[in-house]
């Protein structure tokens, strides 16, 4: 969990970086795919600790975007 964090909070100090300090997208991409490894990782060891069997999803399902329900939407004012 520790490195989940530390690139977690990678990502937060490159998203309030003023553009033109020298962080690229490059920097932003490389810190939320070591994001994205960590929290596997993290996520796999908690399911084995707990004795959870394995989730038949790959690591690119759980990226795409249409397995992410959308928050529901205010109804528009009469």
């Amino acid at each position: 969990m520790k490195r989940m964090n530390q690139y977690l909070w990678q990502m937060e100090r490159l998203a309030r970086a003023t553009p033109g300090q020298g962080d690229s997208s490059e920097g932003w991409d490389r810190a939320y795919e070591n994001y994205r490894i960590a929290r596997q990782e993290y996520i796999d060891h908690a399911r084995k600790s707990l004795g959870v069997t394995e989730a038949n999803l790959t690591h690119s399902d759980l990226a795409r975007s249409d397995l992410v329900q959308s928050p529901p939407t205010a109804p528009s004012p009469s």
